[in-house]
């Protein structure tokens, strides 16, 4: 188990905690189990160290005890810093109090979306079988792509003049040329990416690439350049990618059931706008597709 998982759990079990007095808590005094350890007369429980090893899954049984000694570790040192928080009275803090009730509202939420999806049907053959045929570049034809690329930290309105540009530019060279002409920062790698690395709405494009050809593709982060220099075609059966149909199918439907229920809640409300929102209308926000 590695330490950084280890902590991103324990961040948000004690966000949902912070109010109560002694770190993560367990549903019922029957759950809490023995007493395992007191920090400054606060008392913890197996209970609390099992609610947080839950979270990764089956552990090996030759890991367990240095896992939870781990994680009794963490909740040990977790305590010591919220007691000192609590001490300078930090926990009264506007701030920290709306942060504090934004994080719990964000956990509940969430919880409450996971037990809806829960409930969401899980895909049949024919829909796998419909979406590996949809998709040959994915499955049949799927290719791995020899890339060269550029990151560009820029901004989405660069965007329009970047690719201006490089519809003009004979190689990734010219393209890194003006963009240190234009005094914008990007950086030059080289990577193989499969298909099923791409984003999806862009691996028909990809697919029908020819060599030399530069694509543009807008990311969170910036912008990236992508030049292909060559692609090597490594199909998949059906048998191989029904595993990962069946997740990505999986999760649309998850958030079908999310979106569908977000707009049923705005319907049934009463919700009202005041000041500069006044003229707004409430809508479901689209949710980000993994594959």
């Amino acid at each position: 188990m590695k330490k950084s998982a280890m902590a991103a759990a324990l961040c948000a079990v004690f966000l949902t905690a912070a109010c109560g007095k002694s770190g993560p808590q367990v549903a019922s005094e029957a759950e809490r189990g023995p007493l395992v350890a007191k920090v400054n007369g606060a008392e913890i429980y197996q209970g609390q160290v099992s609610a947080v090893l839950s979270r990764f899954g089956d552990i090996p049984a030759d890991k367990l005890k240095g896992a939870s000694k781990q994680v009794l570790d963490k909740i040990v040192e977790e305590n010591l810093l919220l007691q000192q928080a609590r001490e300078k009275k930090l926990d009264q803090d506007p701030k920290v109090v709306q942060a504090l009730n934004a994080a719990h509202n964000e956990i509940l939420v969430k919880a409450y979306l996971d037990q809806l999806a829960s409930t969401a049907v899980k895909p049949t053959d024919a829909e796998i079988q419909a979406f590996f045929d949809a998709n040959p570049a994915l499955f049949k034809e799927r290719k791995v792509y020899n890339l060269r690329e550029l990151s560009v930290a820029a901004r989405p309105d660069f965007l329009p003049k970047l690719q201006d540009a490089a519809a003009k530019a004979k190689s990734l060279e010219e393209v890194g040329a003006w963009l240190k002409g234009e005094k914008v920062g990007f950086s030059a790698s080289s990577a193989a990416k499969a298909a099923e690395q791409l984003p999806l709405e862009l691996v028909p494009r990809f697919a029908g690439m020819k060599d030399g050809e530069i694509v543009i593709i807008p990311t969170q982060a910036g912008i990236l350049v992508e030049q292909l220099l060559g692609s090597q075609a490594q199909p998949v059966d059906l048998a191989t990618a029904k595993p990962a149909i069946e997740r990505l199918l999986a999760t649309r439907k998850r958030n079908e059931a999310a979106t569908n229920e977000v707009k049923q809640q705005i319907q049934k409300a009463k919700i009202e706008y005041f000041g500069d929102y006044a003229q707004a209308k409430p809508q479901a926000a689209a949710p980000v597709e993994k594959k």
